[in-house]
């Protein structure tokens, strides 16, 4: 069994033994961080910005790829590979960081809409518990 830091193959052998990605995956991922061999301990996964673009350029360019083996022959988790996929076509959209910028604001305003009605309600009760408490 191997550790986590000891190498892996390159990624160009998988062009020749699994056939199907012959030229993109000599372009694509050479010089990526993960075609180098290097593997992360679980949870400290980082990817290059480089790595996700070609991955999610592999994805593209595969007709019949599924999330799950193209994720495979890169040596991430389709899971992963679906939320780059989803996030590169979420920025290519036209408006899409003034987009997020304002769902993001929209998402903190809404906590503290909550957070005022929460108030609110103690203040409510406690109004109404003290008003009982002290008719004279």
């Amino acid at each position: 069994m191997r550790d986590a830091w000891s190498p892996r193959p390159d990624h160009t052998d998988l062009a020749s033994t699994t056939g199907r990605y012959p030229l993109i995956v000599d372009t694509l991922i050479i010089g990526s961080r993960r075609s180098i061999g290097q593997e992360f301990p679980l949870g400290t996964s980082k990817c290059s910005p480089e790595f996700r673009a070609d991955a999610v350029t592999l994805y593209h360019l595969s007709p019949s790829g599924t999330y799950a083996s193209v994720a495979k022959d890169l040596g991430v988790n389709h899971e992963t590979l679906r939320t780059w996929v989803r996030d590169a076509e979420r920025a290519a959209r036209p408006g899409a960081v003034e987009a997020t910028a304002m769902e993001k604001e929209n998402r903190q305003l809404r906590a503290r809409v909550k957070e005022f009605e929460f108030e609110r309600e103690i203040l409510r009760r406690a109004a109404k518990y003290f008003a009982a408490e002290t008719s004279w």
